[in-house]
């Protein structure tokens, strides 16, 4: 098994926390945010994104644009707020 790394400072000092969905979560020592191991949850590619935003400046509704793209209402969303 590799070794942990925070995901914001990439330090190794962890503090084992709590259980959440059978999963250990941690602790970081160096900068306080909480993770978990094997947190599987991937990134949205930036050329999904784009074509989202695309969608947006056309006049497409976010929900519209969720359904097309096949993700969630609130990730449309923050793309929008984020630009």
């Amino acid at each position: 098994m590799s070794e942990l790394t925070c995901k914001k400072c990439k330090g190794k000092q962890k503090t084992k926390s709590e259980f959440v969905r059978g999963k250990q979560r941690y602790i970081c020592k160096r900068c306080g945010p909480s993770y978990v191991e094997g947190d599987a949850r991937g990134k949205i590619p930036l050329s999904l994104r784009f074509q989202g935003l695309k969608l947006y400046i056309s006049g497409f509704s976010l929900n519209r644009i969720a359904y097309l793209l096949n993700v969630s209402p609130p990730a449309v969303l923050r793309w929008v707020s984020a630009t």
